[in-house]
Parts: structure tokens; C-alpha cells; sequence
């Protein structure tokens, strides 16, 4: 026979209801939170929760201001991580590249005529999807790639497209958010990006070429932000 689970308390309850809110979590992050007001109204699930007919709002509110400290603890090195890697990585720019989606099938048969083609290309990416292959490569040869595929296989083919490759320390492989960090930066801006492909150390931002000017200013402007922050704190 399974003994009954032990009830919640309230800061383990409080814990448990914030976590499903991410936005909470947000604030709680940012310390733009009144604890009395929020600790009102998560009452209620707090309360289904533990089981119980009551809760101390006190101790709602403890457990939130307590949790608030753990989660802008774990920011503040988080976002410390994040910007030492940012402020040592250096960043390169690729126009005029174009994104060949073809069916998985073609692209093993014909894996040694791809491949025969790296040599005579400045710039050349394989990415395997669940059901298919993605090749960024010079647009100038594009004709070349797609001459191997019937058209019946390639799914989709983006042209006019930039290539941003951010190289950085091998830390970045170790320390978390850096893509949702700068990825951020771009949608503030309205940004599409094509595709994020992750190489060792490096990271591809594809976009748009005619945004690839504006992206390529908001990813250099964050470096050197970064750096002169970084130079100032030693």
C-alpha cells in the first residue's frame, strides 16, 4: 500500500503555482512585483494546491520575496555569463547566399556531387531536418545545386539572403541563453530570421538581405556595448 503523500506547504506551494506562470517568474526576475497584491491572488491555487482551507498570506508573501532572491541571484550570473562570452566573440558577415530545402532521399544519393562542390564555394551549410535537408550556399551557385534535384524534390528556395556568423569562445557551448539573448534583440527590432544554425563555436543567423545591414548593426552594436561594459567593470 502506497502511504499518502506528505501536503505542501505554502512555500512549496507557492513555488509550484509561480512556476506555471511565466510571467510571474518575469517580474518576480525584475522586481517589479507588489508581493501583497500578487501573494492575493495566487491565494486561490496556492490553496487547491496544498489541500488546505487556509494559508497565511504572510507566508505567501515570504515565499514569494524568497523566491524572488533565488530567481535575480541566478539572472545576475546568468546575464554575467552570457555577456562575457557576447564581448569576446567577434562577428562576420556573408551576403548574397541562398537556402535550398530539398527532400532527405535526393540529398544522400547525391551527397558526393554536394560535397564536389565545396571547394569552388565561399561559403557552404548542410543542416538534416526530420524529413529533409537545408544547403545555404553562394547564390551565384545555385543553379548548380538545383541542377542536381528534379523539381518535384526541393521543397523551398530562399534567395537574396545574408549570412551573420557569430564566432565565440568555446564557453558558449557550456553557458546558457545566449541564442534567446540575441534572438530577442532581433524580434524588439522586428527581424525575421530565416534560420539559426549552431557550428562548434559558431553561430548563423540567416536573414533577409535587406535586413542584413540593420541586423548586422544590432548584433556589432551589442558586442561593443558589451566590451566597453566589460572593460570598465576591471
Amino acid at each position: 500500500m502506497v502511504a499518502d503523500a506528505q501536503p505542501l506547504t505554502a512555500a512549496e506551494a507557492t513555488r509550484k503555482v509561480v512556476s506555471g506562470h511565466p510571467s510571474i517568474i518575469d517580474a518576480l526576475r525584475e522586481e517589479i512585483v507588489n508581493y501583497t497584491a500578487l501573494a492575493d491572488h495566487l491565494k486561490p491555487e496556492i490553496l487547491a494546491l496544498a489541500k488546505k482551507d487556509k494559508v497565511n498570506i504572510e507566508a505567501i508573501k515570504m515565499a514569494l520575496m524568497r523566491y524572488a532572491d533565488t530567481l535575480q541571484a541566478e539572472k545576475k550570473t546568468l546575464e554575467e555569463n552570457i555577456a562575457e562570452v557576447i564581448a569576446q566573440s567577434v562577428l562576420e558577415l556573408k551576403n548574397d547566399i541562398a537556402s535550398v530545402t530539398v527532400k532527405q532521399e535526393p540529398v544522400i544519393s547525391k551527397a558526393s556531387e554536394i560535397f564536389g562542390l565545396i571547394p569552388h564555394l565561399r561559403f557552404f551549410q548542410l543542416t538534416q531536418g526530420t524529413s529533409t535537408f537545408t544547403i545555404l550556399a553562394d547564390q551565384s551557385h545555385l543553379p548548380d545545386i538545383s541542377q542536381l534535384f528534379y523539381q518535384s524534390e526541393i521543397i523551398e528556395v530562399c534567395e537574396d539572403q545574408s549570412a551573420l556568423i557569430l564566432i565565440s569562445p568555446p564557453e558558449i557551448l557550456t553557458v546558457s541563453g545566449i541564442i534567446a539573448y540575441l534572438s530577442a534583440d532581433f524580434a524588439r527590432e522586428g527581424l525575421n530570421i530565416t534560420q539559426i544554425i549552431s557550428c562548434h563555436t559558431d553561430t548563423i543567423f540567416l536573414v533577409s538581405r535587406q535586413d542584413a545591414t540593420r541586423a548586422f548593426t544590432i548584433l556589432e552594436d551589442k558586442i561593443s556595448f558589451l566590451r566597453g561594459a566589460r572593460k570598465n567593470s576591471t
